[in-house]
């Protein structure tokens, strides 16, 4: 869906919404609040989007409909996972895939398994992530899934490079960038390029990263998808900043942060802030780093991002700071401060789930 598809979508769905309202029809009206639950989405609009699905998962049950309340328990999931709740994410992935066992509908289990893979990544738990992508990416393939493939081979690819198989994750990202060329995707195929960008640059291919990053955010930014615009915009600094490009760097974990804030998204925005602390920090700036370092640090404990959190502290123990005084509230690095950068704003990343 193009940007300029997104407001005749969510009119649509507002006529459709009014129409079954009319007719008392509560079917009708779960279906046209999931579609637009589905849009604000994409278009970063979380809260409400929140609202919209939970109000169709409820809809779904009063009336019996167990096929919609599985689609919107996986909507739901994707939701609590863009916002940091990973464990309501886990729980609605978890009864999704309880419910399609149940129905024999194992189409609708792949993309749950999916994003489970992608939350147990997220987690550090590696050898349970693999064994969910794979999982995922056999029973899609068998179906006839292509569109569950790709995205389950990706999840794969990344958590193969993340251990080692660099063979085996450069092998599941060109395959899940084929599939989707042939369907037409170009936001999936957009995904796997900042996957993949993301690789390269933990390989130390900074050229290869960048000439991932920089088409994938371009894709976003034409969609309107301001949530995948602000995740790519974070491995994209991390690609400048290894580099050695550390002024541009900056600006694009500063993009990031405010419509990572904007967008209520509190994981990215600790990455946002992690990156950002490194780089004061390298660059001389101890007190503003260590603030943003710790900053990150609270934001991933309380989501019980554990790696992550591991991760700054080894950072801040290498730079000898502990919990600077004053550090307890928001902090805004220096040119953030005030901030109030929406999702229309401070320019222009999942599935995509977790991504």
């Amino acid at each position: 869906m193009h940007a300029a598809d997104y407001p005749a979508a969510l009119e649509a769905c507002r006529t459709a919404l009014a129409f079954y309202r009319a007719l008392d029809c509560r079917l009708g009206q779960a279906n046209a609040l999931s579609v637009r639950g589905r849009v604000r989405q994409r278009l970063g609009e979380y809260p409400p989007a929140i609202e919209d699905v939970e109000r169709s998962l409820a809809l779904y049950h009063e009336v019996g409909n167990v096929v919609g309340q599985a689609r919107a328990l996986s909507e739901l999931g994707l939701l609590r996972a863009l916002t940091g709740d990973d464990p309501g994410a886990v729980r609605a992935f978890t009864r999704c895939r309880l419910l399609c066992r149940d129905l024999g509908n194992p189409l609708e289990e792949v993309p749950a398994l999916v994003s489970l893979a992608a939350l147990r990544r997220r987690a550090g738990d590696y050898p349970e992530s693999l064994r969910v992508s794979s999982r995922a990416a056999e029973l899609a393939g068998a179906l006839g899934n292509k569109i569950g493939e790709a995205g389950a081979l990706a999840e794969r690819g990344v958590v193969r490079d993340l251990t080692g198989d660099v063979k085996g994750s450069a092998a599941d990202f060109e395959e899940a960038i084929t599939l989707y060329r042939a369907l037409g995707q170009r936001h999936g195929e957009a995904v796997v390029r900042v996957h993949r960008g993301a690789a390269r640059q933990r390989r130390g291919d900074h050229p290869g990263a960048l000439a991932e990053l920089g088409p994938a955010i371009a894709a976003f930014r034409a969609a309107g998808e301001q949530g995948d615009e602000a995740w790519a915009l974070n491995h994209l600094a991390a690609a400048l900043e290894a580099a050695g490009h550390t002024r541009e760097s900056l600006r694009a974990y500063r993009r990031a942060l405010a419509l990572h804030r904007a967008l209520g998204r509190p994981a990215e925005e600790a990455t946002a802030l992690e990156g950002i602390g490194a780089i004061r920090a390298a660059r001389g700036a101890l007190v503003v780093g260590s603030l943003c370092l710790c900053a990150a640090a609270r934001r991933y404990h309380a989501l019980g991002l554990r790696p992550a959190a591991d991760r700054v502290a080894s950072r801040l123990a290498a730079l000898g700071a502990g919990e600077p005084a004053g550090a307890g509230g928001p902090f805004d690095p220096p040119g953030m401060a005030g901030s109030s950068a929406g999702p229309t704003q401070g320019g222009h990343v999942v599935a995509s789930g977790p991504h």
